[in-house]
C-alpha cells in the first residue's frame, strides 16, 4: 500500500482505511488473523495509557501518530519493521493469514479484496494486491484455468483435424470425439468429488488422456469400415468389429488401466494423481468406445461408412460351401 511521506490528514485516512480493510476481510470464514501498521499504533497507544483497552485506537492527530511511530521504529531492528513497511517507508503491508489455500477460497478472498478496494478509493494512496502465498496461488490458478481451457480446445481440435483428413469426413471426428467428451466431463466431476483442483499435476491430463482414449474408437471404426466393404451390411459389420477388434481393444484397455491405476500407490503426488485420473479417463473412454460408438453408428448410419460398402474390398469374402450332390 503506497503511503504519503508527509504526516497529514490523508495519511491518517489511509491508516483508518487499512484498519477498515482488515476488519472487512477478517469477517471471511477462511481468514484467521491479520496485522498491519494500525496494530502497532493501537498497541503502542495502549502502552502509554496503562494498557487501557479503550485507548487501543489510532491516534486522532498527525503529531500523535508520528510520535507513536517514532517510539516503535526507533527501538526496533530492520528485521522487525520489514513486516510492516519497506525500507523507504513509502509502502506498508497488510498481511492476512488464511486457514486453507483451496482454489475456490483463494478466488473468493481475492474477489473480496477487489470489492473493498473499489468501494473505498483514496486520493493520495492506493491498494495494490501484492504477493504472499495467497497472491501467488491466485495468479497461478488464473493461469492454470486459462491454460486448461486452451489445452482442451487444442487437444480436441487437433484430434478433429487429424481424423477429418484420415476419414475424409467432417462427421467421423464427431463419432470418435463423443467418448472423449464424456470422459472429460466425468473426469472433471471426479476431480470435484475428490477435491482435486486444477494444478500443474492435472494440467497435462487432457492431452495425455485424449491420446490414450482416441485409440479405442479408431480401432473399432476402422474395423467396421473394413468389414462393410466385404459384406455390405452395416449392422453385421458393427457386430464383426466388436467380436474381433473389440476383443483386442478390451485386452489392451484392461492392461493399460490396471497398470496405470497402480500409480495411485506412489508416494509421489504427481504419479498418484495422474495415475488415478488417467485410469478413470481410459476406463470411461474404453466403455464408451465399446458401447456408445457402435450404438451411434448403428442408429445414425453415417454416410462416410455406408459409402465404403460400394468400394471393392482387398480381402475376398468367404465363399459359401457348395451343396453336396445327392
Amino acid at each position: 500500500m503506497s503511503l504519503m511521506k508527509n504526516w497529514s490528514n490523508e495519511f491518517r485516512l489511509a491508516l483508518r482505511t487499512m484498519e477498515k480493510f482488515q476488519r472487512f476481510l477478517e469477517r471471511d470464514r477462511d481468514i484467521g488473523y491479520s496485522f498491519s501498521l494500525t496494530d502497532i499504533l493501537r498497541s503502542v497507544n495502549m502502552v502509554f495509557h496503562e494498557l487501557e483497552p479503550k485507548w487501543g485506537v489510532i491516534p486522532s492527530t498527525s503529531r500523535d501518530v508520528a510520535q507513536t511511530f517514532f517510539i516503535f521504529f526507533a527501538g526496533s531492528p530492520p528485521t522487525e519493521t520489514a513486516k510492516y513497511v519497506d525500507p523507504s517507508y513509502t509502502t506498508s503491508h497488510v498481511t492476512f493469514f488464511a486457514r486453507n489455500h483451496k482454489g475456490d477460497n483463494v478466488a473468493r478472498i481475492i474477489e473480496r479484496c477487489k470489492e473493498f478496494i473499489a468501494a473505498n478509493p483514496m486520493d493520495k494512496a492506493e491498494f495494490k494486491l501484492a504477493g504472499g502465498l495467497i497472491g501467488v496461488l491466485a495468479a497461478a490458478n488464473e493461469s492454470l484455468v486459462r491454460n486448461d481451457l486452451l489445452m482442451n480446445v487444442l487437444a480436441f481440435s487437433t484430434i478433429y483435424v487429424i481424423v477429418l483428413f484420415s476419414y475424409r469426413s467432417w462427421v467421423a471426428p464427431l463419432f470418435l470425439l463423443a467418448p472423449l467428451f464424456i470422459s472429460n466431463i466425468l473426469i472433471n466431476a471426479a476431480m470435484a468429488v475428490w477435491g482435486i483442483g486444477i494444478n500443474v499435476n492435472t494440467l497435462p491430463l487432457v492431452t495425455v488422456g485424449v491420446g490414450f482414449g482416441i485409440d479405442y474408437g479408431l480401432y473399432i471404426l476402422s474395423r467396421i469400415i473394413e468389414e462393410i466393404k466385404v459384406n455390405g451390411d452395416l449392422d453385421l459389420s458393427v457386430r464383426e468389429a466388436l467380436v474381433t477388434s473389440g476383443k483386442a481393444v478390451s485386452f489392451t484397455a484392461v492392461c493399460m488401466i490396471m497398470s496405470t491405476a497402480l500409480w495411485t500407490f506412489s508416494n509421489i503426488r504427481f504419479n498418484a494423481v495422474m495415475g488415478g485420473l488417467l485410469a478413470v479417463w481410459m476406463g470411461v473412454s474404453f466403455v464408451a468406445a465399446e458401447t456408445l460408438l457402435p450404438v451411434m453408428i448403428s442408429y445414425f448410419r453415417p454416410g462416410f461408412i455406408l459409402r465404403e460398402a460400394a468400394k471393392p474390398s482387398k480381402r475376398p469374402g468367404v465363399a459359401a460351401p457348395a451343396a453336396a450332390a445327392s
